[in-house]
């Protein structure tokens, strides 16, 4: 084996190893710890204000809308937020307090929330999740089966746990067949 492509053998595994070690920290993206309401809460009406928190600090870009949700009634209406807020790692929104949102709001019935925020890492989540409205004075929508448990449901498109633990086994895997290839070659050309 050429002195050059033991070279390579033996610095393609330290150069994918250091990545590795740099990668991993980048791996634990933004995730939701905490929203009010609850997925799968069943409230007696529906709250004025929304909060999601995270548990990193939300990328903040002047002029640009990164971090926002949206809320569908039982009948699939999107119910309107007069502002939304960022302070730090929570998202809040206050429900809009014009007539037609009232309606839309009276609304008993499955409540579907989406969102999408920006960590500082400028890595983008979006989620989902229900909760349940039941009211003896609302008008009747859908009904709230198929709500999960509260705390639980929610949605997300974030990299897990289990995802960067296998990434991190396939990088040291290669770079373990990248050592035993050069061993074996390196056997191979003193015999």
């Amino acid at each position: 084996m050429s002195s050059t492509l033991k070279k390579v053998f033996l610095t393609f595994p330290v150069v994918i190893l250091l990545s590795a070690m740099g990668l991993a920290p980048s791996l634990g993206h933004t995730s939701l710890v905490v929203s009010n309401p609850e997925a799968g809460a069943v409230l007696a009406e529906i709250p004025n204000e929304i909060t999601l928190t995270f548990d990193e600090p939300l990328l903040i870009i002047e002029g640009r809308e990164v971090n926002y949700m949206t809320l569908h009634n039982p009948l699939g209406q999107e119910v309107a937020f007069d502002a939304m807020q960022v302070d730090e790692s929570k998202l809040s929104g206050l429900i809009e307090t014009s007539e037609i949102t009232k309606e839309a709001v009276s609304i008993n019935g499955k409540y579907h929330l989406t969102f999408r925020v920006a960590g500082e890492d400028g890595h983008v989540i979006k989620g989902e999740f229900s909760f349940l409205v039941s009211s003896s004075e609302g008008v009747d929508g859908t009904d709230g089966e198929d709500l999960p448990a509260a705390g639980e449901g929610v949605e997300s498109d974030s990299v897990t746990g289990a995802q960067e633990v296998t990434l991190l086994a396939l990088i040291g895997l290669v770079a373990l067949a990248m050592v035993f290839i050069y061993l074996r070659a390196g056997r191979k050309s003193s015999s």
